[in-house]
C-alpha cells in the first residue's frame, strides 16, 4: 500500500483533475441549469444510491456519511452507510460523530478572526508578540538565519510562513509514510502536546522559504495559532471554541477530542471508526497530535450549521471579516487556492465549465465540508478512510452532476 496516495489535508488537485476526467468520460453533464427538475424524493433516492456505491466500489471504505442541503429546491438529506464499528458490526447512522481532521482549520481560523474583531490581535502582528522564547528560538532556521520573528498571524493562517508540516514533511519510506506518521503508529499510547509537535518540526524538518514568499500547507502553523489564542485570552482552546463558536451556533455535538468530555450525538454510541488503509486508528491516543490543526469531533448536522452560518454572515460582527478569509492565495496548483483556513476549488480551471467554484476544507480521513455558491448547496461528510481507490471528490462531483440534471 502506497501511503503517499492519501490526501494531504487539503487541495489534492491532481485527484480533482482525475475525478473530473472520470466523470466526463462516463457522461457527466457539465452544463448546469437550475437544480431540481427531478422531484425531491427521486433526488434523495439517487443520493442514497451514490452513497451506497461508495461502499460497494471500495472494500477499504467501511463506513461513510453524507449530508446535502440545497435550499433552492427545499432539499435537505443525510445518510450513513456501512459500519460505524467493524468489530461489533454496528451499522453507521446518519447522525454518527466522526473525526473531522483538517476541517478544523476552517473552524480555528474562524475563531482567530472572531478574536481579531474583538481586538485581541491583528493579522499583521508578528507572532513573537504572543509566544515565548522556548517556541520562537530556532522556529524558522533557513540558510543559517532564524526568520521566526518575521512570521505574522496572517502568514500562519494562509500557510505562507514557510514552516514545515510536522505531519506531511520529512523522510518517507518506500510506502510514502513520513517519520512522524510512523511515530503515531508505533507509539499509539503517546499523548502529544502541541509544543511537542512544534519541537519535532524544529528539530527534524526544515523551512521551505522565507515568511510571506510562498505557500506550503503546514499543520505546524495551526498549532502555533492555537497556542497564541490561549496565551492572549488566558483560556484553553477547547473553552474558547465552546464560548465563541459551538454554543452560539448550536453545535451541540461538537467537542475537542482529549480536552472535552465526549458529547455523544446518539446515546450509547461513540465515534465512528476511522482507518488508514487496514489500520483502525480510532483509539490511538497519538491522535492527540492534531490539536488546533483538526482535533475536533463533530457531526454532519453540526458542521452544516457552522458552514451555513459562515456563508450567511451569521458569525462575524462585520461581513468584511469573512471576505478577508476568502482573499485567495495561489497554491501554485491549477484550480486550487487558499484563503485564511479556507480552500477554494475553481472548477472552470479543470475544464468543468459552468459549475463555478466551491470552498471549504477537507481532512485526512477524507472528511469534507464544502459550499457551492452558484447553487447555494452545502455538502458535508466523510469516508472515514485515509487511503482508498474511491475518493471523496468523486462523490462530490457526482452530487453536483445529479443536482444539475
Amino acid at each position: 500500500m502506497n501511503y503517499s496516495k492519501r490526501l494531504p489535508g487539503v487541495l489534492f488537485n491532481m485527484m480533482w483533475a482525475v475525478t473530473i476526467f472520470f466523470l466526463f468520460i462516463n457522461g457527466c453533464n457539465n452544463k448546469p441549469t437550475e437544480p431540481g427538475t427531478d422531484t425531491n424524493e427521486k433526488i434523495k433516492e439517487q443520493l442514497q444510491l451514490l452513497l451506497d456505491n461508495v461502499i460497494v466500489s471500495d472494500n477499504e471504505i467501511h463506513g461513510a456519511l453524507l449530508l446535502v442541503e440545497a435550499p433552492k429546491i427545499n432539499l435537505k438529506w443525510k445518510s450513513g452507510v456501512g459500519m460505524a464499528n467493524t468489530e461489533t458490526e454496528l451499522q453507521m447512522n446518519a447522525d454518527d460523530q466522526f473525526r473531522i481532521a483538517s476541517l478544523g482549520k476552517m473552524t480555528l481560523a474562524t475563531l482567530v478572526m472572531k478574536l481579531t474583531e474583538e481586538g485581541h490581535l491583528k493579522l499583521d502582528d508578528p507572532i513573537y508578540y504572543y509566544l515565548p522564547d522556548t517556541i520562537m528560538t530556532g522556529l524558522h532556521m533557513l540558510h543559517g538565519y532564524d526568520h521566526g520573528n518575521q512570521i505574522t498571524i496572517l502568514q500562519l493562517l494562509s500557510h505562507s510562513s514557510g514552516l514545515p508540516d510536522y505531519v506531511e514533511d520529512g523522510n518517507k519510506d518506500e510506502n510514502g509514510m513520513t517519520d512522524f506518521l510512523k511515530l503515531l503508529i508505533t507509539q499509539p499510547n503517546k499523548f502529544w502536546k502541541p509544543e511537542e509537535t512544534i519541537e519535532y518540526a524544529k528539530h527534524y524538518l526544515s523551512p521551505l522559504f522565507t515568511p510571506g514568499s510562498g505557500y506550503h500547507y503546514s499543520d505546524t502553523n495551526y498549532q502555533l495559532l492555537g497556542l497564541i489564542l490561549q496565551n492572549i485570552t488566558g483560556k484553553a482552546l477547547n473553552v474558547l471554541y465552546r464560548e465563541k463558536i459551538f454554543v452560539p451556533l448550536g453545535m451541540n455535538h461538537t467537542y475537542m477530542e482529549y480536552y472535552d468530555d465526549p458529547i455523544p450525538s446518539i446515546p450509547g454510541r461513540g465515534l465512528s471508526h476511522v482507518f488508514l488503509a487496514e489500520l483502525d486508528y480510532t483509539n490511538l491516543i497519538s491522535n492527540s497530535a492534531d490539536w488546533a490543526g483538526g482535533g475536533l469531533i463533530s457531526t454532519t448536522e453540526d458542521l452544516n450549521r457552522f458552514l451555513r452560518a459562515f456563508v450567511n454572515d451569521q458569525i462575524f460582527q462585520n461581513n468584511q471579516t469573512k471576505l478577508q478569509m476568502l482573499n485567495w492565495l495561489s497554491t501554485g496548483e491549477v484550480g486550487t487556492y487558499y484563503g485564511l483556513g479556507v480552500a477554494r476549488i475553481n472548477m472552470d480551471e479543470f475544464g468543468m465549465t459552468g459549475i463555478g467554484e466551491l470552498y471549504g476544507h477537507d481532512g485526512f480521513p477524507q472528511s469534507f465540508m464544502f459550499y457551492w455558491p452558484k447553487q447555494n448547496v452545502t455538502i458535508i461528510g466523510t469516508l472515514n478512510q485515509a487511503i482508498s481507490n474511491y475518493h471523496y471528490q468523486q462523490l462530490i462531483l457526482q452530487v453536483f452532476n445529479l443536482l444539475n440534471k
